[in-house]
């Protein structure tokens, strides 16, 4: 049989994870029993709360050795520096995370986000000039933009690609 990936978003205050780990005794633990290799992706802004689902998961609840912590530039206001994750980055609860092996990377802002929300297009149609549902296509300058974002995203992201393979 193939691999295949699954994505499933929890979202930050959803506890349905935490509350199966308790009967399962362990997400984790019950993902590896079934040949399934998880993956956590937490996303953060530069607001330290955004750690309490990290912390929550962290004990005990679903600790995969493939744990992602996405530094989110499009959560900062326009213009900030990325020196707002500082707070964040140096918190215990990030860093307990990354000495166990949780790779943080920057996920740059993208001005032509609206854009390609707009058109209702994924960023690969947007970049090939694929017409939205309504017939219009991104301009050039923003297919360019989402180019230059998606390649910077591949240079961000090449430390934990070897987590999907």
């Amino acid at each position: 049989m193939r691999p295949r990936t699954a994505s499933i978003d929890f979202g930050g205050n959803d506890l349905t994870i935490k509350r199966v780990s308790r009967k399962l005794g362990g997400f984790d633990a019950y993902l590896a029993g079934g040949g399934i290799r998880g993956v956590a992706v937490y996303v953060f802004g530069p607001d330290r709360d955004d750690l309490a689902l990290l912390r929550d998961m962290e004990d005990g609840v679903f600790v995969p050795a493939a744990t992602v912590l996405v530094l989110n530039e499009a959560l900062l206001p326009p213009g900030a520096s990325v020196r707002l994750f500082d707070a964040v980055i140096d918190d215990p609860i990030f860093q307990a995370a990354v000495q166990r092996g949780a790779i943080p990377v920057f996920m740059p802002r993208l001005e032509a986000a609206r854009e390609v929300n707009r058109h209702r297009l994924g960023f690969i149609a947007a970049v090939a000039g694929t017409p939205g549902p309504d017939g219009t296509r991104i301009g050039p300058w923003n297919r360019g933009l989402i180019n230059a974002w998606r390649g910077i995203m591949v240079g961000n992201n090449r430390p934990v690609m070897g987590y999907y393979r």
